[in-house]
């Protein structure tokens, strides 16, 4: 035991230095989460659970996971082509919880995505410039789900937690007057809560059904800022508002059938964009009362609700080895880039892959490994303004399309 846990460490460390994060909804929580496209609100692995569904965090025994996955996307907007790589650590951990005598009735979980080199990345370009909603660079960052699940029944199962994200806030104070001594800065990040709740219910032995809901979030930015000139020029008081790391609510709901070697999974998720803003900085002038005398405030790319179906199936040749193969489709949330607004999407085909290997079940080792990939498909589009807008870089039109491919691997401890 104590020489595979060393290779597992030796393994993370040497896998975690060299890659930064892209984020959940993008390519999923773990690497047998990223093989079902997704799929894990009827049934998901309870180091999968405290993000996809609190619900099934059941583990028998505590289980560790460290992995990490790489990306790789190519874009054409207009054209002009860029391909650019990163990656995203990962780590997850699911455990029962040995409290008052109750025995396999109460667990705890966590999911963690971590960039190597940064941990977020507030990315507020103005509107007119082009870029992908899902593959801006805001998209690489920290993400944290943690939850505890309570096993009322046998067969039924509830789970809550919460996912963070940052706030900020902060002040600026410019004096010119004097050579920039009393120049000052202050900033403060809080963090902001989302919750997380499940319920997992087996009605057979064969099927397992469970709903989920996972709260919106984003990180508002608001920064006052006092300029001063000189004595004789009024001081100029400014605000800088924006509203970054967006995500969105989700309502989900998923089955899993299970009849001999195979299981198949099925998800519908409802994502709620209604209320995404153009992730532009917000700017208002004010006077000495704080009242708003001229604002500059970016307009709306046209968000909407969307539904996300995804399924996937899973073959047990072994007791130690399954092959799982998924399919997701998710629709464009914006509508067509028809104003002053050029923050694209399109509607996404991803494909995914994989297999996981227990060698807890093959050789009585406490460990085993899940490997996945997914190749994602941006369908080509074309958004025509419907201004006169020369100076916009999305005039007349703008014609876009892209893909992104990922490939990765976790390997998992089984704490007895």
């Amino acid at each position: 035991m104590k020489r595979s846990l060393l290779f597992f460490i030796a393994f993370a460390v040497m896998w975690t230095q060299v890659l930064y994060a892209q984020g959940f909804m993008m390519y999923g929580v773990t690497r047998r989460d990223a093989a079902g496209s997704g799929t894990g609100t009827g049934w998901t692995s309870p180091l999968s659970a405290a993000y996809r569904n609190p619900a099934f965090l059941m583990a028998d025994r505590p289980v560790l996971s460290l992995g990490a996955f790489m990306v790789a996307d190519h874009t054409n907007i207009d054209r002009n082509t860029h391909t650019g790589y990163s990656g995203i650590e990962e780590l997850a951990f699911a455990s029962p919880i040995p409290l008052f005598g109750l025995k396999n009735r109460l667990f705890l979980g966590l999911d963690l995505q971590t960039p190597g080199t940064k941990v977020y990345s507030i990315n507020a370009l103005p509107v007119t410039q082009p870029q992908y909603l899902f593959l801006r660079p805001s998209v690489r960052r920290l993400d944290l789900a943690v939850a505890m699940a309570v096993r009322i029944l046998d067969n039924l199962s509830v789970g809550a937690g919460f996912t963070v994200q940052p706030q900020v806030d902060g002040t600026v104070t410019v004096d010119f007057t004097r050579s920039g001594k009393a120049s000052a800065t202050q900033v403060d990040v809080r963090l902001r809560f989302a919750p997380v709740v499940g319920i997992a219910y087996q009605p057979a032995k064969w099927l397992s059904l469970g709903v989920a809901y996972r709260g919106g979030n984003h990180t508002p930015l608001t920064i006052p800022v006092t300029v001063r000139v000189s004595d004789q020029i009024p001081d100029i008081y400014t605000r800088i508002d924006a509203r970054e790391l967006y995500s969105p609510h989700i309502i989900s709901a998923g089955a899993a059938f299970r009849f001999n070697r195979f299981r198949l999974a099925a998800d519908l998720n409802y994502l709620i964009y209604s209320n995404l803003v153009q992730p532009s900085p917000e700017v208002y002038l004010m006077n000495s009362s704080d009242k708003v005398t001229k604002a500059s405030i970016p307009p709306s790319p046209g968000p909407r609700n969307v539904f996300n179906p995804s399924a996937a199936i899973t073959y047990m040749p072994q007791k130690y080895l399954y092959l799982t193969g998924g399919y997701s489709f998710m629709p464009a949330v914006l509508k067509e880039q028809a104003g002053a607004t050029n923050l694209l999407d399109c509607p996404k085909h991803t494909i995914s892959l994989g297999m996981g290997l227990d060698l807890d079940k093959l050789v009585h080792v406490p460990m085993g490994m899940d490997l996945a990939s997914t190749f994602t498909v941006y369908a080509s589009q074309n958004d025509a303004k419907t201004r006169f807008m020369p100076d916009n870089p999305g005039y007349p039109s703008i014609s876009y399309k892209g893909f992104s491919a990922t490939v990765g691997l976790d390997i998992w401890v089984r704490i007895r």
